[in-house]
């Protein structure tokens, strides 16, 4: 059965895969425009700038065409595993009435899963980009060449010096860092979010379809839906129930957020009512819900189990977000910037590590992972933090 526990991991490796596109271009920029600060005449500046922008879009272009391939990989493991496990409990059914589930359908639904999993990414890399300074969303080659171009006038022209002009230019991509415009609000979303939501929706899609065949095939006369701690509000009060075939077609049109869609982890499985044991009991379901509203109080204020949840994933993008930062000060040169960084990530850390220990959650410490940040950073940020003066 896809659990939501199941489900909540299995977007990380494609998730980092675009990170560390991410991670690059920051790097790029901070490197190439400590470059034009170190020269000393003004056609010494435009030739670093013209070469900049002739090389840098090209070589994050090929690091993106990279990331996709990869991705391909992980993503037919992903469904190819997610529809095996999605299938479990028919596969036991299967054997209790005596009828075969067809294997040739749910290939064919997980090749059209696949191909439609992998063209959402690639769409999704080719809108990226970045809000910028201005607040306008910037498809990603031209904020790289807009921090650039407007590096190069800045320093050449001395109204700033370069500390400065790399702040300014990397400002854009640690602050939110790369997005993309969702298509249902038009709004701009985390790339993060849109690959998280394109593999999940992904995933639960193929597999509704999958079991949907199933259920038909082998006669099942109702659904269960799973359950796990921390529920969101609009379906804690129908989580781990089940219900007859009629009555789950009508509970899905009628909720604004049908089970598996817009971020939900809950998936419904076929069951035969009156034969399967229910994944929960009656007591499990209402101690999730008992401990989800008790939660816990943090500093003079409550949070629900569930409210917890969502402050510890805004903690792991505070984090992510400094990291970033520190990428471009490593790289830039800007040892000043680089330790009050380093002091920031610190403080955000423990804040993180006491919110988890007192929320009694575990730390999704992949979620606040940044490629770019390796030993070398890590190492410097430490000592930095450290030995601050």
């Amino acid at each position: 059965m896809l659990t939501p526990e199941y489900l909540k991991g299995l977007p990380e490796p494609i998730i980092e895969l675009l990170y560390a596109v991410e991670d690059y271009a920051i790097e790029d920029i901070a490197r190439r425009i400590r470059k034009m600060g170190t020269a000393t005449r003004t056609a010494e500046i435009q030739q670093i700038a013209l070469q900049a922008l002739g090389e840098g879009p090209d070589v994050i272009n090929q690091k993106i065409a990279d990331a996709l391939k990869t991705s391909r990989k992980e993503v037919e493991r992903i469904f190819a595993e997610s529809a095996e496990v999605a299938t479990d409990n028919q596969a036991k059914i299967s054997k209790v009435v005596g009828i075969p589930l067809d294997t040739s359908f749910a290939r064919e639904i997980g090749n059209a899963a696949i191909a439609a999993a992998m063209g959402d990414l690639t769409n999704l890399t080719r809108t990226a980009g970045y809000v910028m300074n201005n607040g306008q969303f910037t498809l990603w080659t031209d904020a790289y060449k807009q921090a650039l171009g407007l590096a190069q006038m800045q320093i050449a022209s001395g109204v700033i010096d370069y500390n400065t002009a790399i702040r300014q230019a990397i400002k854009p991509f640690t602050e939110r860092g790369m997005t993309t415009i969702g298509y249902a609000s038009g709004r701009t979303i985390s790339i993060e979010a849109a690959a998280r939501q394109c593999v999940l929706s992904g995933v639960t899609d193929m597999a509704a379809q999958i079991m949907k065949k199933n259920a038909a095939d082998l006669g099942t006369d109702g659904w269960e839906i799973s359950a796990h701690a921390g529920c969101a509000p609009d379906h804690e009060s129908v989580q781990g129930r089940r219900y007859s075939n009629e009555e789950y077609e009508k509970l899905n049109n009628r909720l604004a957020r049908p089970v598996g869609t817009l971020g939900c982890r809950h998936i419904a499985f076929p069951v035969m009512l009156d034969i399967s044991e229910p994944a929960h009991s009656k007591s499990e379901l209402e101690e999730m819900k008992r401990r989800n509203a008790e939660g816990i109080n943090y500093e003079g204020k409550h949070y629900t189990l569930y409210e917890a949840n969502q402050t510890q994933r805004r903690l792991e993008r505070s984090i992510r977000k400094v990291k970033r930062e520190l990428i471009g000060f490593d790289h830039g040169g800007l040892k000043d910037d680089f330790v009050s960084g380093s002091v920031k990530l610190r403080r955000l850390r423990d804040y993180y590590d006491d919110f988890s220990k007192k929320a009694g959650l575990i730390k999704q410490n992949e979620r606040t992972q940044v490629s770019g940040y390796g030993r070398s950073i890590s190492g410097k940020a430490v000592y930095a933090e450290k030995h601050r003066s």
